[in-house]
């Protein structure tokens, strides 16, 4: 037994009807880090500083993440990131 092709027709176009409709994501303009306030990524560079000398050698991927967020505010404080 064959499927009518009038059938299969009729499903596609309900079928798509009911679907959301694909919207483009609005992406939010990026501020300009001179804009930002330096001394607040100082003080984010000194908390993870603290945070990764502070946590015990046994836990070697916490001290790590601790190193590399800090090293990102450094590389902002230093230009070299945006």
């Amino acid at each position: 037994m064959s499927a009518n092709p009038d059938n299969r027709a009729k499903y596609r176009a309900n079928s798509s009807n009911n679907r959301p409709r694909f919207q483009p994501r609005q992406n939010k303009p990026r501020q300009d880090p001179a804009q930002q306030n330096p001394a607040q990524w100082q003080q984010r560079y000194d908390h993870y500083m603290q945070l990764a000398e502070r946590t015990s050698v046994d836990d070697p991927v916490a001290r790590e993440l601790h190193w590399q967020n800090a090293e990102h505010f450094r590389r902002l404080l230093n230009g070299t990131s945006i």
